[in-house]
Formats: C-alpha cells, sequence, structure tokens
C-alpha cells in the first residue's frame, strides 16, 4: 500500500511539472513581441545595424562604447567603459542621458531598477583603476505599463531610427566628462 501511494505522489508531481511547462510555453514574456509557443524557426528576423557610430575620442581616463541590444527588436544598449588610468571613475547615471532623434530625453534603467521607480536618483557605478565595465541599459522614457484585462506588464518600446545613444557622465579625479555617443539603428 506505501509504494501505491508514492507512485501516485510521483504522478501527481509529474502532472503539475508537466502542466506548468505546457501553460509557461504559452504565456506571453513581458519584454517579448512573441508567445514563446510560436515556432522563431518560420520567423525572420530583421537584423539591425548600428552605423554612422560618433564615439567620443579616448582620452587619458577612459574608452566608452555603446551598442545596440536587438533580439526582436532594439530596446536597450550595451555600455562598455575601459578605464585606462590608476584612478576609479565614477558612472553619474542621474547626469547620464538617452539621446533620441538628436535631443536628449531622459535617463536610463538596469538591472537592479525597480519599473516604477526608475525616474527616481540611482547610485553611481564605479569603474576600478585600469579596470573594465559592462551593463545593459534601457531608456527610461521607453518604458511602459500595458495594463488591462490582457495587458502584459512592463513593455520596452524600440530605439528611435534617428540619431540614438548616449549622453554619458563621468567623474574620475576630480573632474567630470560629458561624453556623446551617437549612431543610426537601421533594419537590415
Amino acid at each position: 500500500m506505501v509504494m501505491h501511494k508514492n507512485c501516485t505522489k510521483i504522478l501527481v508531481y509529474i502532472l503539475v511539472a508537466a502542466l506548468s511547462v505546457a501553460i509557461s510555453s504559452c504565456v506571453r514574456h513581458p519584454r517579448s513581441n512573441t508567445a514563446s509557443a510560436v515556432n522563431h524557426k518560420q520567423i525572420k528576423k530583421p537584423s539591425f545595424i548600428f552605423k554612422d557610430i560618433k564615439e567620443h575620442q579616448p582620452n587619458q581616463y577612459f574608452k566608452a562604447s555603446l551598442y545596440p541590444s536587438c533580439t526582436n527588436n532594439c530596446t536597450g544598449f550595451t555600455l562598455t567603459v575601459k578605464n585606462n588610468s590608476d584612478k576609479d571613475i565614477e558612472i553619474d547615471w542621474n547626469k547620464t542621458l538617452y539621446i533620441a532623434n538628436g535631443a536628449t530625453s531622459g535617463g536610463f534603467m538596469f538591472d537592479g531598477i525597480v519599473y516604477s521607480k526608475r525616474h527616481e536618483p540611482k547610485p553611481p557605478d564605479i569603474v576600478f583603476a585600469n579596470g573594465y565595465f559592462s551593463k545593459n541599459i534601457l531608456p527610461v522614457n521607453l518604458v511602459d505599463y500595458d495594463s488591462g484585462r490582457y495587458g502584459l506588464g512592463w513593455q520596452h518600446k524600440e530605439l528611435s531610427y534617428g540619431e540614438t545613444g548616449i549622453y554619458l557622465t563621468v567623474n574620475v579625479d576630480g573632474k567630470t566628462f560629458n561624453e556623446k555617443i551617437t549612431g543610426k539603428i537601421v533594419a537590415e
């Protein structure tokens, strides 16, 4: 009799696990434009290039670069900073701005920032002496909450197809550097 109860429990666990996998595969992910149950091999995803990149000129302290993060569409960037000095560098997120169509348009959010508090002050990031920093960042003005009966929650809108980029503010050795890094996102 004990064997029968254990088999029943195991069977129930297997059914619950299978049901949860089946349900989760049909639920739309809030950061995706496609349901995960769709056969992705049948969908031709556009490829994107970031052209006419205007990077800042490296200085004695650091070199920064920015590239769009694109899967189904481009919703954010990957920022990299290489510290070339023996001093720590501070990235000031409260003065670092998103550039859309040649004008600033709010700041950025990233892992650890609560969506509903994305416009609040953010702590700086430190790039240690002779260190390397990389972070995925999302423009706060392109984040929206889709509510309603079938709302999908927090959504990331696409980056602008015009001039887009970052106005980066960095503090090092008592000096503030403002660097504009832009490019154009073009679908191939």
